[in-house]
């Protein structure tokens, strides 16, 4: 019995204390949910990889926003290459932008050198008033 009035007691003190505190108009007309928003506004999916076939990379890299809201996408790739000391460096890098609310940029490159290579693709969305910047790595290859 003392487990049940403890548990009321509880539920009691948490509604209390935890009221619920109504969505902004804004937010039930965008997205029509009562009072969630998601975490990013503008992306939902970006990915960055790299192939190596002997001494060429192929960069691939896909962003996708909200259909609804997503005007223009920017992708700017930078293939990177680890140096000895462990810190990274751009051997190549390429800019792309598509009025549209999802891109995907390839990019090849041939004669690189032996090394340790990753891609870094910085994403910038935008909705007409506001931008939002997702950065993705891809995997490290070495050559």
């Amino acid at each position: 019995m003392s487990g049940i009035i403890y548990t009321m007691i509880l539920s009691t003190v948490l509604a209390c204390t935890c009221p619920a505190v109504p969505a902004s108009e804004s937010v039930k007309a965008n997205y029509g949910l009562a009072g969630v928003a998601p975490m990013s506004v503008i992306s939902y999916y970006t990915s960055s990889q790299l192939t190596v076939s002997g001494t060429s990379a192929t960069c691939t890299s896909t962003g996708k926003g909200a259909a609804s809201t997503t005007t223009k996408i920017t992708v700017n790739q930078v293939l990177q290459k680890q140096s000895a000391s462990g810190s990274w460096s751009a051997a190549k890098s390429w800019t792309k932008t598509e009025n549209s609310y999802q891109v995907t940029a390839v990019n090849t490159t041939s004669g690189l050198s032996s090394g340790t290579y990753r891609l870094k693709t910085t994403f910038t969305f935008y909705n007409g008033t506001a931008t939002e910047t997702v950065v993705k790595y891809s995997g490290t290859k070495t050559i």
